[in-house]
Parts: structure tokens; C-alpha cells; sequence
């Protein structure tokens, strides 16, 4: 399954932007350059149905990457 960055809380917010990903490492190493211009991010685990939200990411967050 593949993985997205959203910079909204809500999936569909109509204001929210999205960044896609074929795997976790790539998300998390994008996420965490991304939270040098934007506040927060949130990482989304695709999958059949609705996405699940997996973690927050803030510019404190580690790089586990």
C-alpha cells in the first residue's frame, strides 16, 4: 500500500495538499523536510476503503527513516 502527506487533519479537506509515496522511508524523509515550511504534516497509510491515519509529523518529529 502506498503512503500520503497531507497538510490537514481531515483526508478531504478541500484546502488540504497531498504528497504521495511508494513506501514509509521516502514519506518520513520528504515529511521531515517539509516541516521546515509547514507547521504540521499528517501520514496516511492507504489502502482499499478510507485512508488510516497513521502519525503526525512537526518539525520535532525524529526521523526514523
Amino acid at each position: 500500500m502506498k503512503w500520503t502527506l497531507t497538510s490537514t487533519f481531515d483526508y478531504h479537506h478541500p484546502d488540504a495538499k497531498y504528497w504521495k509515496f511508494d513506501n514509509f522511508e521516502e514519506a518520513m524523509i520528504a515529511g521531515n523536510k517539509l516541516t521546515t515550511s509547514i507547521e504540521m504534516l499528517y501520514l496516511w497509510k492507504e489502502t482499499i476503503g478510507q485512508p488510516i491515519k497513521w502519525m503526525k509529523l512537526t518539525h520535532n518529529t525524529p526521523n526514523r527513516a
